[in-house]
């Protein structure tokens, strides 16, 4: 009998019942390792006709092998009808082990390397060899290479620089711990005829363009550094790039700073290489230029804040009314020129009671706040109006929890 008829015999019930140590079947084994229907379970009657329609699809089917392979398949043939006849397990003849042993005489050496394959199995491996597995090999080389450079920029930026907060609007954080530029037009300032009328109007543009923002925490083993030591090293590295002014509100925890950027034609006060205002000014820049000039006194009696919620909790709107304050005669402020930045420190920590409630409470809310936090130079003299935004920022849902440490 043929290695194909007795697999066909076995699928219909026919065959003896036999493991390979030689214990008896049952109907449960067979169930479990051959695929039969009730109609062919041991015991019934097989239509012929469908063993040798098996019998010849397989014939069929193992003629599309080359010769060489059919010529062996026959051989494999022979020696497993004689086991039958000696009483041995045909089915395990029949997994191809026979076939295994006559390919080891017949395997080139590209195929001998291959001592990973399975026996019995059509598992398939390019050789090391293959072209496609070099270039393969090579891609991921060039790529594990960017990516350990790509690393190395970061830490070594890192390392150097204080990371940045992002301009709004950042789809990584859903626009929150970000910052931007409000409009202008949510100001109001000192008209050109205040003080006969007491009549403010919408400010012009700003004096000075935002360049960023940033929130930084207190180093726990310093808490005294000051942040003019770091110059070199905040927003991004790219402070001392074009002259600065910075406002920094420092509080007992940290700091928070807003940047702006200070035009060609008001540099040279910043840097005090100019004694004398330039008519040519605006009446605004006029006074900025005279601010700039001035010493910490005069400083302290003209900077005013313009806080302003865009979007936060009630209870934080109801304190944050939005009236415009002297900065410098409700708590300590200090200025100082490093290069071309000009430094202005608000303690916030040495203010009122009132004020250290208002900063407590908008730290508990911080990550839930839109702000806006605005300065205008105050015009003491009609000469000196109207007035005009110096400049503003945006605060967007910052998070302390994320700040960088100094």
């Amino acid at each position: 009998m043929s290695a194909s008829a007795v697999f066909s015999c076995f699928t219909c019930g026919y065959g003896d019942n036999t493991n390979n140590d030689g214990a008896q079947r049952t109907g449960n084994d067979l169930v479990a390792t051959t695929s039969w229907t009730p109609a062919h379970a041991p015991g019934n009657n097989c239509d012929r006709s469908s063993m040798r329609r098996v019998s010849t699809s397989r014939r069929s089917s193992a003629n599309q092998y080359p010769a060489s392979i059919r010529a062996r398949s026959s051989e494999r043939a022979h020696y497993s009808d004689k086991s039958d006849n000696d009483g041995n397990d045909e089915t395990n003849t029949f997994r191809g082990n026979t076939l295994d042993e006559d390919f080891k005489d017949s395997m080139t050496f590209e195929d001998s390397e291959r001592t990973d394959r399975p026996r019995g199995g059509s598992f398939h491996r390019r050789a090391m060899s293959d072209p496609y597995d070099a270039q393969e090999n090579e891609k991921d080389s060039d790529e594990d290479g960017l990516a350990n450079d790509l690393n190395e920029f970061l830490e070594a930026q890192s390392a150097t620089h204080l990371p940045t907060l992002a301009r709004y609007p950042v789809a990584e954080t859903r626009n929150q711990n970000c910052w931007s530029e409000p409009p202008v037009d949510i100001f109001s300032v000192r008209g050109p005829d205040y003080f006969a009328s007491k009549k403010k109007i919408q400010s012009g543009p700003y004096l000075l363009q935002a360049r960023g923002c940033d929130l930084f925490l207190n180093n726990k083993e310093d808490s005294s550094v000051r942040l003019e030591s770091k110059s070199d090293i905040i927003l991004g590295g790219r402070l001392h790039s074009t002259p600065t002014i910075l406002v920094n509100f420092r509080f007992p925890w940290g700091y928070m700073v807003l940047y702006f950027e200070v035009p060609a034609k008001l540099a040279p006060y910043l840097k005090r290489e100019k004694g004398k205002v330039d008519t040519a000014l605006s009446t605004a820049e006029q006074t900025l230029a005279r601010w700039l000039l001035g010493d910490t006194n005069y400083k302290n009696e003209r900077l005013k804040l313009i806080p302003y919620v865009a979007q936060g909790p009630w209870v934080v709107r109801n304190m944050v009314t939005g009236r415009p304050a002297i900065i410098g005669k409700k708590l300590p402020v200090t200025y100082r020129i490093e290069q071309n930045a000009l430094f202005c420190t608000l303690d916030i920590g040495s203010s009122s009671a009132t004020a250290k409630r208002i900063v407590s409470v908008c730290r508990r809310y911080m990550s839930a706040l839109t702000v806006d936090i605005g300065f205008v130079i105050q015009g003491e003299t009609p000469l000196e109006l109207p007035e005009q935004m110096m400049g503003s920022v945006r605060i967007h849902g910052v998070d302390p929890l994320k700040a960088p440490r100094v």
